[in-house]
């Protein structure tokens, strides 16, 4: 045998920029079938083909493409967002995952972007609804674009959330808490000032009219397209509060999160018309 000692390589850490796609993948598949996401889905579904058997004074199509997939398939993705990214800790494996070539951040950049594959299956859903609704001929006013995408938004910002409470507040109560102030929150806009609802997440655009209440019944006041806008700038928010728990620097972060407080106050009134 030689004598010859073979010098050894340093250690080459896998680039960032490979790492972060499988995450995504990994982490997408891990949110869209999580079970308690997949209750809401199911029960989206379902409150939409409820509303397709109903007759036609109680039939709320409007209501169930726009806010119906908020209050289902939202709340249980902000579950199940919490889940996916507090597993490691709950598992007691963080230190396992210490020498691996991804830093917590890249984890952290991973579930956010992994958060887009439930909001899009909870798009695709409200859009069969909505073609079997144009077809049957239930709506008296066809929604616009902006009454479509917010239930899909609202899902995308419920996963947010549950990973900013993931990051921030890894306890069992974090999502629970965060989930009760939304809908305190929400049942305050939702009151008699129909402006006051545009600024609400589980927005419903019918103004109901218990002498007409049908598919007839006009819509609030409001621009569905700069509601859009002002969910997704609170949106944007939740990325940048979730990404500064695990952010190596924060000057960056908190310069966009300003911006986006100032996007954010620039919908909100822009909505309100």
């Amino acid at each position: 045998m030689s004598g010859t000692t073979v010098g050894r390589l340093p250690a080459v850490a896998a680039p960032r920029a490979a790492i972060v796609p499988a995450l995504v993948r990994q982490e997408a598949r891990r949110l869209a079938l999580h079970p308690v996401f997949l209750l809401g889905l199911a029960l989206t579904a379902g409150g939409l083909l409820f509303t397709s058997l109903q007759d036609e004074a109680k039939r709320d199509v409007i209501g169930s493409v726009s806010s119906g997939p908020t209050f289902y398939a939202g709340v249980m993705a902000l579950f199940a967002a919490n889940l996916v990214t507090t597993r490691d800790r709950r598992a007691g494996s963080t230190e396992v995952l210490a020498p691996l070539p991804a830093r917590e951040h890249d984890r952290t950049h991973a579930l956010v972007l992994a958060s887009l594959a439930p909001a899009g299956l909870t798009l695709a859903i409200v859009l069969i609804f909505h073609v079997l609704f144009l077809v049957l001929g239930f709506y008296g006013r066809v929604p616009a674009p902006g009454l479509l995408l917010q239930g899909a938004v609202t899902v995308w910002g419920g996963c947010l959330l549950g990973i900013l409470v993931g990051r921030w507040a890894p306890v069992r109560a974090g999502a629970v808490l965060l989930v009760i102030v939304l809908m305190a929150f929400n049942l305050w806009a939702e009151g008699a000032d129909p402006a006051r609802r545009l600024f609400g997440f589980m927005t419903s655009w019918l103004a109901w009219d218990t002498r007409n209440p049908n598919k007839y019944t006009p819509l609030i006041h409001g621009s569905p397209s700069w509601h859009i806008a002002y969910l997704l700038s609170l949106c944007g928010l939740a990325v940048v509060a979730a990404l500064l728990r695990t952010a190596p620097r924060r000057g960056g972060l908190i310069a966009v999160a300003v911006v986006l407080c100032c996007a954010a106050t620039a919908a909100g009134m822009a909505q309100v018309r």
